[in-house]
């Protein structure tokens, strides 16, 4: 009996020892979460002509190079991407991991009142529950006046939402706060995007690669608005970056192979679409492109059967 009283003892201290150590693990810590930009997609090649066997593609997501193939950029809200891998300093709290953050216990626990709030966020975030979410983001920065993380995470629901001024001015307030905050030179990068302020877009995307120069995505997301603004040779030498960087980068393919079918260079953008789809087999984008490169060039067989493969693709 005495064993088994030391073991349930024994037990409860482990679990209180955790406790503390949880505790002082995040006050010792600053807050560092990332929310991602989402990644500029399926950039389409514009066929000859639209008919019934390339229909519209309307589920490019944020930052799509697209032409009349597919959707016109809307609001952010319509477009958005998956939703960002939320990181912390502490796995457990991951706001994933919980049905409802309960803000007292997790107090109770030493927690800072405006990372409780910040987590409360992230939870509606992820909810879906944007305007709530934006409140518990804006107390946690009543709370903690030099709080990046959450301007930038408020940002980014305002671009949801479609508010550009106020995503841009989150974004900005997060990146003067931390200089290096290349999360957020992404998302102001793709907000201006969305305005058509090609030049500050280009800047912040300029300025995530001088902070991370391996950073594939940037070279993808930088070439995506020179492609954008037709300037094709340029789009080119970032998508070559990007796979340069990262050789399975299917995307870039993609975006390189449109690029070559702007310049009417067939075989080449045929041999990067004929990449990514080896690399992804269910990039529809892809199929669609590559068919029409194979329309374009008369191979209007090969141009139905990419066609149908994406239409099928879609359908499943």
């Amino acid at each position: 009996m005495t064993s088994r009283r030391y073991k349930f003892y024994a037990i409860i201290g482990i679990i209180c020892l955790g406790a503390l150590l949880f505790g002082c693990a995040r006050n010792g810590r600053q807050d560092v979460s990332v929310v991602p930009a989402a990644e500029p997609e399926q950039q389409a090649a514009e066929p000859e002509s639209v008919g019934e066997s390339a229909p519209a593609d309307n589920t490019a997501p944020p930052g799509s190079n697209t032409a009349p193939l597919t959707s016109t950029v809307g609001p952010m809200g319509k477009l958005s991407g998956p939703l960002p891998a939320f990181g912390v300093y502490v796995p457990e709290l991951n706001p994933a991991n919980y049905q409802k953050i309960d803000t007292a216990a997790m107090q109770g626990m030493g927690m800072e009142p405006h990372y409780v709030s910040f987590l409360s966020g992230t939870k509606l975030f992820r909810d879906g529950d944007y305007d709530r979410a934006i409140a518990e983001y804006t107390r946690a920065i009543d709370l903690k006046k030099d709080y990046a993380e959450a301007y930038n995470y408020r940002g980014y629901l305002y671009g949801e939402k479609g508010d550009l001024e106020k995503a841009i001015a989150d974004y900005t307030r997060a990146v003067n706060l931390r200089s290096g905050y290349t999360d957020a030179y992404i998302n102001r990068g793709y907000a201006y995007g969305e305005k058509g302020d090609w030049e500050k877009a280009v800047a912040d995307y300029t300025r995530v690669i001088e902070l991370e120069p391996k950073n594939a995505s940037a070279y993808n997301k930088r070439g995506s608005l020179y492609y954008q603004k037709g300037n094709d040779d340029q789009a080119i030498r970032d998508y070559g970056a990007a796979i340069k960087l990262n050789p399975d980068y299917a995307l870039a393919y993609n975006n390189r192979g449109n690029a070559w079918y702007s310049k009417g260079d067939l075989d080449r953008a045929i041999a990067d679409l004929d990449r990514a789809i080896a690399l992804d087999p269910n990039f529809v984008q892809a199929y669609l492109n590559r068919g029409n490169a194979w329309q374009r060039k008369g191979e209007n067989e090969r141009a139905d059967a990419d066609f149908a493969a994406a239409e099928k693709l879609r359908r499943e």
